[in-house]
């Protein structure tokens, strides 16, 4: 994600305080058509046009004031090009990766037609419903989406789910990707300070930090032995994916964790980037994991008219 530049910052700031904009816009041309005027009855311009030692001390640096200006205002309209150019980068590569996922649940389902179309006795939402093959893709794809827009590695994104039904049974991955040397589940589950904790407690429905060394001083995140290897370099981002019922009723609770080892997804104190990866890139792929998850509680929960979804009742 391209950093705000200082002279960008710099523009910003004189547009927000329209009463310097306005002095550094204005000035200089008014003082130009002052000297032609009265330059030389002000002792600011010499019987030949020149610019005396007091007209040279005054014009120069207006003339430098006005340059600035104008210069920050083209680096300024420059990075509004490439910023704009590069939200387009981002949108088309969120609707591809988004449409990746369909294009292959599609195979999937006019492979089953043509295999099955005619044979009888298909039960076909134990066949066709595969939340855990789907949930696989959404989290490769998540790392494709945030390795191309942010310049990661996928080896430096590490993805994984959290889960359990109705708060019954005990939590268990459901998927992870690039994390099989990281923290263990009991090490995540039993330590209060771990970042999933804080969603489980409670104590936050999403965090993100894109400085893991900080959470880990807020107490919001634990060191795994990769970022030991790393320095402690990274992001950590952690969200409540869960399904609740009308009456807010826990069917699934659920923990989206998104690591990063040995580079930050963005900079710290880079809002804009910060914005986009809460509020653009993980809602796109929020609502399909919500989906698949409570297919995943249907199929495994409930009962259904599918006679191999689940033993039948003794």
């Amino acid at each position: 994600m391209r950093p705000i530049t200082l002279p960008r910052r710099m523009y910003d700031y004189l547009i927000d305080h329209w009463i310097l904009s306005a002095i550094a816009l204005t000035l200089p041309s008014y003082w130009f058509i002052f000297l032609r005027v009265a330059g030389t009855s002000a002792s600011l311009v010499d019987t030949s046009g020149n610019l005396t030692s007091w007209g040279g001390i005054i014009t120069w640096p207006l003339f430098a004031l006005s340059l600035v200006f104008a210069l920050l205002k083209t680096g300024a309209d420059k990075y509004d090009e490439i910023a704009k150019t590069r939200g387009g980068f981002i949108l088309q590569r969120l609707l591809d990766c988004v449409n990746a996922v369909t294009s292959k649940k599609m195979r999937r389902f006019v492979d089953f037609i043509v295999k099955h179309e005619g044979n009888g006795g298909v039960t076909a939402f134990h066949d066709i419903t595969q939340p855990r093959l789907q949930v696989s893709s959404l989290l490769d794809n998540i790392q494709v989406a945030l390795s191309e827009i942010f310049g990661l590695s996928r080896d430096q994104i590490g993805l994984s789910i959290l889960y359990r039904y109705n708060g019954k049974n005990d939590w268990q991955f459901l998927e992870s990707v690039n994390t099989l040397h990281d923290l263990t589940l009991d090490s995540l589950l039993n330590n209060p300070d771990s970042s999933a904790r804080q969603i489980i407690d409670g104590k936050s429905s999403s965090l993100f930090y894109s400085d893991k060394r900080v959470a880990e001083q807020n107490h919001q995140y634990v060191p795994g032995p990769r970022d030991t290897d790393c320095d402690m370099i990274g992001s950590v981002f952690c969200r409540d994916i869960g399904i609740n019922g009308k009456d807010e009723k826990p069917h699934v609770q659920a923990v989206l964790s998104v690591t990063t080892y040995g580079k930050y997804l963005c900079e710290p104190k880079d809002k804009q980037a910060e914005k986009k990866i809460l509020n653009l890139i993980i809602p796109t792929f929020e609502s399909r994991l919500r989906l698949e998850l409570a297919l995943l509680y249907i199929r495994d929960e409930m009962q259904t008219k599918c006679a191999t979804c689940r033993p039948p009742v003794q």
